[in-house]
C-alpha cells in the first residue's frame, strides 16, 4: 500500500483530507518501497518502484489528476536484465 500526502505545502497541516492510501494492483506480494519514488511535474504523475524483497520489482505509475495507479511492468522484463542481473530490491531514486 502506498500513502500519498497531497495538497501539502511547507508549513501545511497534516490531516486526513490530504492523506491518501493506494493499493498496489496486480502484485500481491508487493510490500516495500524505500527511496524509489519520483514525481514528474510535466506529466503530474508519481513513479514508484515496489519490491517483494525476494525476486521481483514492479514499476508503478500514479496519475495524480485521475487518482489512478497502474502497474507498468516488472523491472526484469522492462529493462531486459540477464539472468545473473536479477534484482530483488530497489533503492534507487527515480528521477
Amino acid at each position: 500500500m502506498l500513502c500519498f500526502l497531497g495538497g501539502l505545502s511547507f508549513g501545511g497541516v497534516l490531516s486526513e483530507e490530504n492523506i491518501r492510501f493506494v493499493e498496489y494492483p496486480d502484485f500481491p506480494e508487493a510490500h516495500s518501497t524505500w527511496g524509489s519514488i519520483g514525481y514528474s511535474s510535466r506529466h503530474n504523475k508519481v513513479y514508484i518502484g515496489v519490491t517483494n524483497h525476494k525476486d521481483l520489482i514492479g514499476l508503478y505509475e500514479y496519475d495524480v489528476s485521475a487518482k489512478e495507479i497502474e502497474l507498468k511492468g516488472f523491472i526484469p522484463d522492462l529493462v531486459n536484465l540477464r539472468e545473473f542481473q536479477w534484482q530483488g530490491k530497489i533503492h534507487s531514486q527515480i528521477v
